[in-house]
């Protein structure tokens, strides 16, 4: 029988946020093999096993929260389409006007927040949600509606530091965002990591996984494709490796 003090240690390193090893998370769903973004690429990140799926979040001019990556819809939807507007910013156009004249090249309108999210309440995976432009307390009453109780599954990310700002401000009035990660995106190191609860970087050292980890900091990098640098971020120890090959980083870390 093992001693209280080895209890406590085994306890200690089993609940860590890391202890469990590096995890997969599917940028923009299984982009790879489903148009980025689109319910079929998020549901068959799932369906593969992956352990997180990242998507992207934007506003339409009525305040809609919807999946998609860019300014505008030229890059995404299906072009040529009689009236839509890929041209514009989406922030300009209301969510009908998106959702009733565009199609995903699988011929899917774009999804909203909701959508997704109910999507994904039953399932095992973390969720990593980019704001690219401002969050709004929809957002949060969204996001409260379906993982009220798991808030752990959802990780908040994104460039901009105002962003993550307002969802820390928000947490006073909505406790259960007090278990939600806020994570700042960078593309090197480890700043802001004491305003927030982790990074997501382009490049993270050794040395600067095991600083976060010591100071229950999530530690994450994207977006990591090659076999290579893979092995070298699982070595390190790095909690999350966003990549656009989910299947290769899976097999990598059963290994």
């Amino acid at each position: 029988m093992k001693s209280p003090i080895a209890l406590l240690i085994l306890l200690f390193f089993t609940s860590s946020a890391w202890a469990s090893g590096t995890q997969c998370v599917a940028h923009r769903g299984n982009s790879s093999e489903f148009p980025e973004n689109s319910r079929e690429a998020i549901l068959s990140a799932v369906e593969i096993g992956s352990h997180a799926v990242e998507f992207d979040i934007r506003h339409s001019s009525d305040g809609v929260p919807f999946v998609i990556h860019d300014k505008t819809l030229e890059r995404t939807v299906i072009p040529d389409l009689k009236g839509c507007p890929t041209e514009t910013l989406v922030s300009l156009l209301p969510i009908k006007m998106i959702r009733d004249n565009c199609l995903l090249p699988n011929f899917e309108p774009i999804p909203t927040l909701d959508e997704i999210l109910n999507d994904l309440k039953e399932t095992e995976v973390t969720l990593f949600i980019e704001y690219k432009d401002e969050p709004s307390l929809l957002d949060v009453q969204i996001i409260q509606k379906y993982f009220s109780r798991s808030p752990k599954k959802i990780f908040i990310i994104s460039f901009k530091t105002q962003y993550l700002e307002k969802f820390k401000f928000w947490r006073n009035r909505h406790p259960f965002l007090n278990s939600v990660r806020l994570l700042k995106i960078n593309r090197f190191g480890t700043r802001y990591k004491k305003k927030f609860d982790g990074v997501d970087s382009k490049l993270l050292t050794k040395r600067m996984v095991k600083k976060l980890h010591k100071n229950n900091k999530t530690s994450a990098v994207w977006t990591i494709d090659k076999e290579k640098k893979m092995k070298r971020y699982i070595k390190k120890d790095v909690q999350f490796i966003t990549t656009n090959k989910p299947k290769l980083c899976l097999d990598l870390v059963s290994q």
